[in-house]
């Protein structure tokens, strides 16, 4: 018997909401648009509003970008002359990637930093470095030492510029899942403990109580808001969880 097959051409309905013109990027507090979200992506915080909210970024910011090299650098037999002049690099680099990035490309609101995925590796490749091989001084492993890792670096950053460049994130974002990501900042955080843990012990209780206060803010209090005047209110737990705890524990 021959097989027929027969093709219907099947009528896709156009998105919901775009007949009407709708907009494609909803604002918090529009229909469709996100309700745990302050401010969408077309959004103007107030002034006041922004200069907070910008400060805490560079709280961050500043934190992470010294912290980075504060625990990478010294086991590579660096001196307090070569910590700053790395501290300098990352700074200078972070100012430039995060320019260029605000003006080609995604140009997303945030600071390009160092990342803490590189800690690990980098300090398992100065431990390899400092058992397997001998230097006349311990600047000359570390010259040597900044340099594999700079080209490990490197060599990392190229693999994952190609991965987003030829498209390969896409099929691999349909195979993972917030479980998986949450799994791997949960390894990342927890080989970090031996390296984050010892610089709040000389003052612990400072360190926990702000550990606990961004915590308490970031994650429990982001529902609560103070009153304003003239009918507004400020979800200042939620905005400010670092500003806030740094200010209460001092």
């Amino acid at each position: 018997m021959e097989k027929l097959s027969i093709q219907k051409d099947v009528e896709v309905p156009p998105a919901a909401g775009a007949a009407a013109g709708a907009d494609p990027f909803p604002q918090p507090g529009s229909p469709g648009g996100g309700k745990r979200l302050r401010f969408g992506i077309l959004d103007r915080p107030p002034v006041v509003e922004a200069i907070l909210l910008g400060f805490q970024q560079y709280l961050v910011m500043l934190g992470s970008t010294v912290l980075i090299p504060s625990i990478v650098v010294p086991p590579m037999g660096a001196n307090d002359t070569d910590l700053a002049a790395v501290i300098n690099t990352i700074f200078f680099a972070s100012g430039i990637i995060t320019l260029i990035q605000t003006l080609v490309g995604d140009r997303l609101p945030i600071v390009q930093g160092g990342s803490f995925a590189y800690i690990s590796p980098a300090l398992a490749i100065t431990a390899q470095i400092k058992a397997t091989m001998t230097f006349p001084s311990e600047h000359e492993r570390f010259l040597y030492t900044i340099r594999v890792v700079s080209g490990g670096v490197i060599g990392s950053g190229l693999i994952v510029f190609g991965i987003g460049f030829f498209g390969i994130i896409h099929p691999v974002l349909r195979a993972i899942s917030p479980v998986t990501v949450a799994v791997n900042i949960a390894v990342l955080s927890i080989a970090l403990i031996g390296a984050g843990f010892p610089g709040i012990m000389p003052c612990p209780h400072l360190g926990f109580i702000v550990i606990f206060l961004v915590i308490l803010f970031s994650q429990y209090l982001t529902k609560v808001s103070v009153p304003l005047g003239r009918g507004r209110r400020w979800h200042i737990f939620k905005l400010c969880p670092v500003i806030l705890g740094l200010f209460i524990s001092w």
